[in-house]
């Protein structure tokens, strides 16, 4: 069993728990990692020091890659290295009030390469039915995470169908994938997603409700609504972004 070191703890990154969530607004920070033709297990032990998370590693520890990525966010930072058409899933959690990347489950890496710093670069590009049906019909739950994630931020859909497809991925049977597109959803230039946003506000999965909170950051009817949710954490975040739109006295 492959392991890393993150902050003095051994992580286990041959595992199969998928508890996630998704999306949020980052931290900026600078990442950095340059290496030619390394193991793919120390160029992710790498990483995973530099970006700060924990990495589960699924694949063949034989492969070797190469990488050079510079970005502002360790979600940037951690798709530069696993490169385009990467089978992968980023979790997110709570951390001092803070949705933060806490952990990345990695299928497999890539095979293209891009700048993490170039936002107008779509790794699907010349396969946007692929990532389409991968987000709508995957099999597996973290493949259809990943690519409605990525769905979201395609260049290669038109906004109209985009938003379509995200919508119908608020039906999708898991929790995780209904997150991921309300986020992507909120993000859509023009797009007015209050309903959608109250409507998950009622989502029998936790992360769902939280995601609705953390993307109605901005409305408080829809923040004083969660305040009333069933679960604690919910409440709490709800509560901490309330107070973030009441006017400093200071």
């Amino acid at each position: 069993m492959l392991k890393i070191l993150i902050n003095g703890v051994v992580a286990c990154v041959l595992c199969q728990c998928l508890m996630c969530f998704a999306q949020p607004v980052l931290p900026t920070h600078d990442y950095q990692l340059t290496a030619k033709s390394q193991p793919i297990a120390k160029v992710l032990t790498d990483a995973a020091k530099i970006a700060q998370v924990t990495i589960h590693y699924l694949g063949s520890e034989n492969n070797v890659i190469s990488v050079s990525c510079h970005a502002t966010s360790a979600q940037r930072f951690l798709q530069c290295v696993l490169k385009p058409g990467a089978n992968s899933v980023f979790r997110y959690g709570l951390f001092e009030q803070c949705l933060v990347l806490s952990e990345v489950w990695v299928y497999s890496v890539g095979a293209g390469s891009f700048s993490a710093l170039d936002e107008t670069v779509n790794p699907h590009d010349d396969s946007a039915e692929q990532l389409i049906d991968a987000a709508l019909s995957a099999e597996h739950v973290m493949f259809r995470e990943s690519a409605m994630a990525e769905l979201a931020d395609s260049y290669a859909v038109d906004e109209q169908r985009k938003a379509h497809l995200l919508k119908e991925g608020l039906s999708d049977s898991n929790g995780r994938v209904r997150a991921q597109a309300l986020a992507g959803l909120v993000k859509q230039a023009g797009y007015n997603a209050d309903s959608e946003l109250n409507a998950a506000l009622a989502d029998d999965d936790v992360d769902v409700r939280l995601m609705a909170v953390d993307q109605a950051s901005t409305n408080p009817a829809l923040l004083q609504k969660a305040l009333q949710d069933t679960d604690a954490t919910v409440r709490q975040y709800a509560a901490y972004k309330l107070s973030e739109l009441v006017p400093s006295s200071n």
